[in-house]
């Protein structure tokens, strides 16, 4: 998966549909407690009256489940810490917009089109800005250079930062629907921290594969001795 398909596939909403679940958010202990199963003397005896070469075996299985939950509540606990709060606080899209235009104000619709003009600035900048949001920060400009007549060219680069003041007045005097400007932040928000995403993404994915491993060679063990008998 190339850096490109990466910011435009796998954004924090993507994350969050695993690890907002409930089994999920405990494997945050896990690196915690794991030491609690891992290093138990009762529990190792346990394991020990099976006979060496179970011991040997089911020994692995358990270390191997081990670090399969610990990375992933090692990706839990960074989407937990990194990830912006609409994700953690709203289940969708419209779970989110619903809360915005029900609490929001003019004053609050203007600081989140600025929040958000910053974030795709910089995104622009690391060239990590993929066309959808871009496309939905020029839809905001379009419509202010219709409704206000202190907006400056689109296409002069260099009046940049005038853009973006005049959009931000042009919001705070009510010129442009607040569910656009919403819209924005969701997606602006949604596709920030790239770095953080994606490792937060590979430790899910290998977590999650590593954890599954026992289960499978118990499953291939099963039907191997099945096809034997």
């Amino acid at each position: 998966m190339n850096d490109e398909t990466f910011i435009d596939k796998i954004r924090w909403s993507t994350l969050a549909r695993f690890t907002n679940s409930k089994v999920v958010r405990l494997t945050i202990l896990v690196p915690f407690l794991g030491f609690i199963f891992i290093l138990n003397d009762n529990i190792r005896n346990l394991i020990s009256s099976t006979g060496e070469e179970s011991t040997f075996i089911f020994r692995n299985q358990i270390e191997i489940f081990y670090i399969g939950l610990f990375l992933l509540g090692l990706g839990t606990g960074i989407f937990s810490q990194l990830s912006p709060k609409h994700f953690k606080l709203h289940d969708s899209y419209s779970s989110f917009i619903d809360f915005k235009l029900r609490y929001s104000s003019l004053r609050s619709a203007s600081a989140s089109l600025e929040n958000s003009l910053r974030i795709i600035a910089r995104l622009e900048k690391c060239q990590k800005c993929p066309p959808r949001l871009r496309d939905a920060r020029d839809r905001i400009i379009r419509i202010c250079t219709i409704k206000s007549d202190d907006i400056p060219n689109l296409e002069a680069p260099e009046e940049e930062e005038e853009i973006s003041d005049a959009c931000i007045k042009a919001v705070s005097n009510g010129l442009v629907d607040k569910i656009d400007v919403y819209r924005l932040e969701y997606l602006s928000q949604n596709y920030g921290k790239p770095l953080a995403r994606k490792i937060c993404f590979f430790l899910l994915l290998s977590g999650l594969a590593i954890a599954f491993t026992p289960s499978v060679n118990t499953f291939v063990f099963a039907v191997y001795s099945l096809l034997r008998s």
